[in-house]
This record gives structure tokens, sequence and C-alpha cells, in this order.
């Protein structure tokens, strides 16, 4: 028996770690203010991208459950929604990072957004990093509660799962940044 190992997840949760790390030592410090705005419009762009991702595939299966291959969060929340296929704790962090991501582009027109941003990023950093690292497991039971008969089925991960918490995790990079937002 071989092991799989997922080096893309494997990279993606170090960077969320270093993130992590690095906000928890910087939480509560000083930092002078140079550019004000910069670090808003930097966190823009960042949510920007990752509410972008709702629209690009999120996992492949091989073979087609329920007609697709390709499945992004539109695709998987339109099915759940339909009853076609079940809210899985999958589903759960998949939209809590969503739902996290449009709150963070909504704070950054607030007057002093540092702190909210700051809780957002590490709910979201939760959320997208047990995303990854479950969907290994339940991801697969997932699709396969979908009524399907499939015998064999191989589900593996698109760019936008590694995306969301590569996301969630610069935004928390960026809620402790040193310039003033």
């Amino acid at each position: 028996m071989s092991a799989h190992w997922d080096v893309p997840a494997t990279v993606t949760t170090l960077c969320m770690v270093f993130a992590v790390c690095y906000a928890l030592s910087h939480i509560g410090a000083r930092f002078p203010s140079t550019t004000p705005g910069s670090m808003r419009a930097l966190a823009s762009v960042v949510v920007i991208f990752g509410l972008s991702t709702f629209f690009m595939p999120l996992a492949r299966t091989e073979p087609s459950v329920l007609g697709r291959t390709e499945w992004s969060g539109l695709n998987l929340m339109a099915q759940v929604r339909a009853g076609n296929l079940r809210f899985s704790p999958v589903a759960f962090d998949v939209a809590a990072t969503y739902l996290l991501m449009l709150t963070a582009l909504f704070v950054l027109f607030l007057p002093r957004p540092r702190k909210l941003l700051l809780v957002i990023a590490l709910v979201g950093v939760v959320c997208s990093g047990w995303a990854l690292e479950m969907g290994h497991d339940s991801l697969f039971h997932w699709f396969l509660g979908s009524g399907s008969t499939l015998t064999l089925l191989k589900v593996s991960y698109a760019p936008a799962m590694y995306a969301i918490e590569i996301v969630m995790s610069g935004l928390l990079l960026i809620s402790v940044s040193e310039t003033k937002m």
C-alpha cells in the first residue's frame, strides 16, 4: 500500500501555520503608520481574488457526479440547495470561508477595519484549513452520498481549494501588518 502525499495541501498548510504564528506574535503591537490606505487596497485585492475563486473548481471527480467532473463553490452550494448533495462539514467550511471573505470586503469600508479584519481572518483560516484537511476524509463520502451507485470514485482538489486557505492566511498577515489601514 502506497501513501499519497498532497504536496500543495502541505505547502498551503505550512503557509497558514506561518501566518498564524506571525499574527500571534504581532497581535497588540503598536505599528507606525506610513502610507494610509495601501494595506486596505492590498486587502481588497486579496479578498476580491478570494471571492473570484467561488467560480473556479474546488474539486474534481472521476467519473462525473451529477453530470459534473469539476466542482466550484457555486456548483457545490447549488447542489446542496437543490437537495442533490447533503450539507456536510466540508460544505459548511467552504461556505463559511466565502461568507467571511464577503464580510471582510464590507469591513474594509469601515474607518478602522484592522481588529475586525483580524477576527475574520483568524476564523477564516480555521474554516479554510478544516475544509482542506477534512476534505481528504469526507469529500469522498460526501459525493457518494449524492445517491450515485458508483463503485470507484476519485476525488481530488482543484486550485481554488488551496487558494481559499492562502487568501485567508494572506488576509491574516495583512491585518497585523506594519502599515495603517
